[in-house]
């Protein structure tokens, strides 16, 4: 199962791969919107963000987190996962996605 994360931990999350029998393809880099609307698709591959742990993995819910850099650029923001359907040691998977997520800090720096 994953590392256990406490809320507050400093994360970065980075959707690895396409999840076997996704609901919507990814989009790609060159068309897909940060933050905006793309509807019909799913984060490109690749797409890595960092931020403040909200709500941790667990099944059946989502991963929250506020955002604060977002494929190495600055971007307050949050990010929010579908639900999860599977877990392992450093991974959750949604109906879309596949995820790695790390642990960065247990407490960010300024705390």
């Amino acid at each position: 199962m994953l590392e256990i994360m406490p809320v507050g931990s400093l994360v970065r999350i980075t959707k690895l791969r396409v999840a076997p029998n996704a609901l919507f393809a990814p989009g790609n880099r060159g068309e897909h919107v940060p933050g905006g609307d793309n509807p019909g698709v799913s984060l490109p591959v690749d797409y890595a963000n960092e931020g403040i742990l909200l709500r941790p993995p667990e099944l059946g819910e989502r991963v929250l987190v506020l955002r604060l850099v977002r494929d190495g650029d600055r971007a307050p923001g949050a990010f929010r996962s579908g639900p999860i359907v599977e877990m392992s040691t450093d991974k959750f998977t949604t109906l879309n996605s596949v995820y790695r997520i790390e642990l960065l800090a247990q407490r960010p720096p300024w705390a």
